[in-house]
């Protein structure tokens, strides 16, 4: 059956609302956010464990122990918490409520939450060069989520409030394999 989208979003907002509670509580904020990235992206990338949480043919323990599984390096209240939305066959709702999340976050405590993935880690140095770039650029304080992507040849990506920043290598070559193949060599007939 259908749900009303007011009634979704009301959802969602209590979902972001408990959970930032939860982080307050227990000084987890920016982890819980980093965690819910995390955990967005594994239930996007396997539709299979999406079909798994919201399936009810699937006995209550088995889903349980799949969650424990997948997310055994996560937080245990988190992991209870999107056990709760799979019961309540709300899982397909996490990207959501996470991205709900950070938006409290941010307004809350005045900061931009900026994703930075590179291909190796970051060492303190580029990390506070980083945070001093985009604090002009914002005008807040800067918390950094990190992730290591292997796929990039070099730079970094950087998305924030839905925008993306691409200082990727392989886009850098991209586009001046594109200028260049535009270009009149003076040779061609």
């Amino acid at each position: 059956m259908p749900r009303n989208r007011l009634l979704i979003k009301k959802e969602i907002d209590a979902y972001a609302e408990v959970l930032l509670e939860m982080g307050e509580s227990n000084d987890s904020v920016y982890s819980i956010s980093a965690q819910l990235e995390e955990m967005k992206k594994v239930v996007n990338m396997h539709p299979g464990l999406r079909e798994v949480l919201a399936n009810d043919s699937i006995d209550e323990n088995t889903r349980v122990t799949v969650m424990h599984e997948v997310f055994k390096e996560f937080d245990v209240e988190l992991i209870k918490f999107v056990i709760f939305m799979a019961e309540r066959r709300d899982i397909a709702l996490l990207p959501r409520v996470a991205e709900r999340y950070d938006q409290m976050v941010q307004d809350k405590f005045d900061v931009a939450i900026l994703d930075v993935a590179t291909v190796i880690p970051l060492d303190d140095e580029l990390r506070e060069k980083i945070k001093n770039k985009f604090a002009a650029q914002f005008g807040k304080e800067i918390v950094l989520r990190e992730h290591v992507d292997a796929w990039l040849l070099g730079g970094m990506n950087v998305r924030a409030n839905g925008r993306r920043v691409d200082c990727c290598t392989a886009t850098r070559i991209e586009r001046i394999r594109a200028e260049l193949s535009s270009v009149s060599t003076g040779g061609e007939r």
